[in-house]
């Protein structure tokens, strides 16, 4: 019999095209989403980016860091990009 069955979750998070203001508050949602939800265990950015803004790369890369930082349940992120990387994703590393 199956009782003690963890539901754990990976967060995957989207950043598609040029980083702005307008992606960056969509990813920094999504990160303060994770952040509440304690059967996360994982979080993968997932980069596909010619790169953008510097301050909209900023404010994305203090939340993961927060995120890393801090244990929330021993919360992972694990970084990758698609075909395309350009700054933001040295950025955030």
């Amino acid at each position: 019999m199956l009782q003690d069955i963890k539901k754990e979750k990976i967060a995957l998070i989207y950043a598609n095209g040029a980083i702005d203001s307008k992606m960056a508050g969509k990813i920094i949602n999504d990160l303060k989403k994770v952040k509440e939800d304690d059967a996360i265990k994982c979080v993968i950015l997932r980069v596909n980016s010619p790169g953008g803004s510097a301050m909209a790369s900023e404010a994305i890369h203090a939340h993961c860091k927060d995120l890393s930082k801090v244990s929330y349940n021993s919360l992972q992120m694990v970084r990758c990009y698609s075909s395309m990387q350009a700054s933001f994703m040295n950025f955030t590393i």
